[in-house]
This record gives C-alpha cells, sequence and structure tokens, in this order.
C-alpha cells in the first residue's frame, strides 16, 4: 500500500495537470506573437476595418501543398496573418484554400487570374533542382477583385489586403501622376515594383513634364522620380497654380545623376530646384558621405567585391523623425548618392545622417577604389529628406533609393515612399499598417573559450536534470513510508 501511495500521487497530479489544461484552453485561447517585428500581430486599425465589411470579402489563396523549405516558412506566415484576420469578429473576412496543381480546374482558374506557376530553386542532397508550385491570391467582394500573383510580400500582406479592401469598396483612393525621366533607356521604367504597389490604391497616370499643354489639374497628387532636364517655367507656374488649388507634391529628384561607370555629373535642371525652395526645401551642390554607410558590391579586374562605400548612406532608426505620421514604420533606408538639404518655411527634417558624416564634391568618379577619411571635427548630421505640411509638400535629396535596382533589397525604402505619397491622400489608416519585415536573425560565430563552456552545459544539464528528477523521487518515498 505504501509502495501504491507514490504512484496514486503522480496519477493524481498528472490528471490535475490534464484537467487544469483543458480548462484554461476552454475558456481563453491566447497567442503571443514574439517576431521581432510583430509580424503576426494585427493593427488595431486592421481590426476595427474587418470587423466594420458590410459584405463578405472572400481571399482565395492559390497555394502547393508542396514547397520547398525553403518557401515553406514563408506560407507559413502567410496562413498565420490571414488566420489572425479570419478570426477578427464581424465574420465577414473568409480565406480559402486551393491547390491548383491538384484540381485542373482551379488551375485554369488561377491562370485567367495571373496567377502563374512559379518555379523555385531548391538542394536536396547536396544538388540545386528546380521546384514548381503556386503561391498567389485574389481578394474578391461582390463581383469586383484584386489578384496578387506572387502573395510572398508576407511582410507587407497587411497592408496589402487592407489597401485592397479600400479599393474594392472605393473604386481607388485618388489619381496620381507619376513623372519618371527614366536613365537607363533599354527600360520603359525603373520604378516598377513601387508603380505596382501604386497601382493597387491609386488611378496611377504617367506625366510628362516636358508638355506644356498636358495638364495636371485633374491629379490628387503628383510624384516626380529624378530629373535631368530642364522644366520649362510654364510648366513650374502649372505645378505651382495646381498646389495652390490643394495638390500634393512628392519629389524625389537627384542633384547628380551617377553613371554605372561610377561618373557622377550634375542634372541640368534649375527650375524645379528653385520652385522646390519656395516650400522650403534647399537641395545643396554636394553629396554626403557617412560611417554609417551599406556595403556594395562591385566589379573589378579580379573579379567582384564587396564594400563599404561611403555614398550610400544608411539612415539608421536614430535619423527618422518619428514625430511625423509619414514616418510611421520607418525603420531604416538606404540612400545612393543622396544631396545636402536645408529645411525652412516651416519645413520638417525627416531623415538625417549620422553624426558621422560630411559633404563633399558630387562631380568626378566616384569610385570604391578611392579612399575617403573623414576629418575628425568635420564630421555632423545632415539633412536628407523634408516635409512641409502645410504645403503639402515632401521632398528627398535622392531618386535612385526607389529605383527597382535598390528596392527590392531595402524594404523600408518602399515603406517611406508610399507612406509620403498615402500621408498626403489623407488615407492615414494605412500609415498604421506598413511593412513589417520579416527578418531571420543569424548565428553568430563562436569563440573557442564560448564553444567550450556551451559543450561543458550541454553536457552536464540532462545529468542535472536526471539528478534533480531522482532527488524528488526520492523525497515523495520517504515521505509516503512516514
Amino acid at each position: 500500500m505504501k509502495k501504491l501511495f507514490p504512484i496514486l500521487s503522480y496519477l493524481n497530479i498528472v490528471i490535475a495537470i490534464i484537467l487544469l489544461n483543458v480548462l484554461v484552453s476552454s475558456l481563453v485561447s491566447t497567442r503571443f506573437d514574439l517576431t521581432r517585428n510583430k509580424v503576426h500581430s494585427l493593427s488595431e486599425r486592421t481590426g476595427e476595418l474587418i470587423s466594420s465589411l458590410d459584405d463578405i470579402v472572400r481571399v482565395k489563396v492559390y497555394l502547393s501543398e508542396e514547397l520547398p523549405p525553403e518557401v515553406e516558412g514563408i506560407a507559413s506566415n502567410l496562413k498565420i496573418v490571414l488566420g489572425e484576420m479570419e478570426k477578427t469578429k464581424g465574420g465577414n473576412f473568409v480565406v480559402e484554400y486551393y491547390d491548383p496543381g491538384k484540381d485542373a480546374e482551379v488551375e485554369a482558374e488561377a491562370e485567367r487570374l495571373g496567377i502563374e506557376k512559379l518555379q523555385f530553386s531548391t538542394s536536396k542532397k547536396d544538388k540545386f533542382e528546380m521546384q514548381e508550385g503556386y503561391f498567389g491570391l485574389s481578394i474578391n467582394k461582390g463581383d469586383k477583385k484584386i489578384v496578387l500573383p506572387v502573395a510572398g510580400d508576407v511582410g507587407n500582406l497587411e497592408y496589402l489586403i487592407v489597401s485592397a479592401i479600400k479599393k474594392l469598396e472605393k473604386g481607388s483612393l485618388g489619381k496620381l501622376g507619376v513623372a519618371e525621366e527614366v536613365w537607363d533607356l533599354s527600360k520603359i521604367s525603373e520604378i516598377e515594383y513601387l508603380r505596382e504597389y501604386l497601382a493597387n490604391e491609386y488611378d496611377v497616370v504617367p506625366v510628362n513634364l516636358d508638355d506644356t499643354e498636358e495638364s495636371i489639374k485633374d491629379l490628387d497628387a503628383l510624384l516626380i522620380v529624378g530629373r535631368v532636364r530642364e522644366i520649362d517655367a510654364r510648366k513650374i507656374d502649372e505645378i505651382r497654380q495646381w498646389q495652390e488649388e490643394g495638390g500634393s507634391l512628392v519629389a524625389l529628384i537627384d542633384k547628380y545623376r551617377v553613371s554605372s561607370q561610377l561618373e557622377s555629373n550634375m542634372v541640368e535642371e534649375e527650375n524645379l530646384f528653385n520652385y522646390l525652395e519656395e516650400k522650403g526645401f534647399s537641395v545643396k551642390n554636394n553629396l554626403v558621405i557617412d560611417k554609417s554607410s551599406a556595403i556594395a558590391s562591385f566589379g573589378g579586374e579580379k573579379g567582384n567585391f564587396l564594400t563599404q562605400y561611403p555614398y550610400w548612406i544608411q539612415v539608421q532608426k536614430e535619423g527618422v523623425n518619428r514625430e511625423v505620421p509619414a514616418m510611421s514604420g520607418v525603420v531604416e533606408v538606404m540612400l545612393p548618392w543622396v544631396s545636402e538639404m536645408e529645411v525652412s518655411l516651416g519645413a520638417e527634417a525627416i531623415l538625417r545622417s549620422s553624426g558621422e558624416s560630411m559633404t563633399r564634391s558630387g562631380e568626378g568618379m566616384l569610385s570604391p577604389s578611392n579612399q575617403i577619411v573623414i576629418p575628425e571635427g568635420s564630421e555632423r548630421e545632415i539633412v536628407l529628406g523634408g516635409i512641409n505640411r502645410e504645403k503639402r509638400t515632401a521632398v528627398i535629396a535622392d531618386a535612385d533609393f526607389i529605383r527597382d535596382q535598390f528596392l527590392k533589397s531595402n524594404s523600408s525604402n518602399l515603406v517611406m515612399a508610399l507612406n509620403l505619397v498615402d500621408y498626403f491622400s489623407g488615407d492615414e489608416d494605412l500609415l498604421t499598417i506598413r511593412s513589417k519585415k520579416i527578418e531571420v536573425k543569424g548565428i553568430g560565430v563562436l569563440e573557442d573559450n564560448e564553444k567550450t563552456i556551451y559543450r561543458v552545459v550541454a553536457m552536464i544539464s540532462p545529468l542535472l536534470i536526471i539528478g534533480l528528477s531522482l532527488l524528488v523521487t526520492n523525497l515523495l518515498r520517504r515521505r509516503a513510508n512516514r
């Protein structure tokens, strides 16, 4: 009987734990998001929007069941985010999953929507192989739909779905003119990635600033990306009058054009820069260099090499003015070949370099092989971008940061550009749910003494656990034998 007592005690404890677990799980459903950027948590405004839906919004996810291990993690994150949206009260947000690879009709439907089969590279048994699969979705409300052919941008998924719902309800958030001067003449546009996002929210129309007959009066906002040639004074007068009537301007402009051979020359444009001074933005004839800079890849005689390139400014979170709503969600920004700016007339700085930066002449060869030393005592913070809320104008003294070449590897660049446009569109809901970057934390390299400590701890830990278990068991037996 004495031997039976400890066994019954163990059984009672186990049963009590199981019953308590069942009771708590039936009463409370709590999930903790421990990801660094709260990737799996919805913003408060998103919950309110989904709860207030007056009709069914149906998200059809076309997702292959068998995906490479490298993609399975992204697919899992996608399901978690959509699951959180579906659980929001109201019941009008519905998610459905389809595998086109298992159903010919579903496959045909996906292809009609423009969701094509993707090719993924994966490594199996030390060999690289190609694997095909589907990874897209459509957002449907009534007979209207918006399609995301590739749904892999999970960090921006909440934003994309909310902006799609708003567009399905309103038609669009306004008419946005985009005036882009393409430097690479082999391309129609160098900001295709940005255009794709803008098209989810706005009626995007091309604007030719060289055409003095083309009117901009019907635009709600104008985005200028890069400018080399002079804008006619009559066009500047039209922009001035349009802004006086409520138009919003976002100018992403360069003082210098840098070629693929890294040769820098000043742009011809003056009228636009003079006009921006009326709004409180004075862009200087220089380029900024900073010890806080990005790593760049360059080609040399012996092949490609990586180096820290001081002309590619890495603006850290300390340099982002978070008091301005348009900078919501902007963690850091990478600005290649950016110039100094001074703000006045009510304009505010929104981006600053680190305290270890300086300016230098912008013309000449900007080769990474030229050693640049920032003299001690000459370092200072430098304004790189600003916003004038009253005059409805924002200016970044760099256009390269938003080009496809730099945008895809710097998600915060996209966040900032979209934020600036959305801010002046009057839809601040979108600012609160901007990008939640998914980061993979690397494993740090350990020193030899640290490795030894980890090995010892790994060897001792099981022995300590076993010893503690035996001690507890022995104490229980003694208490039962009394």
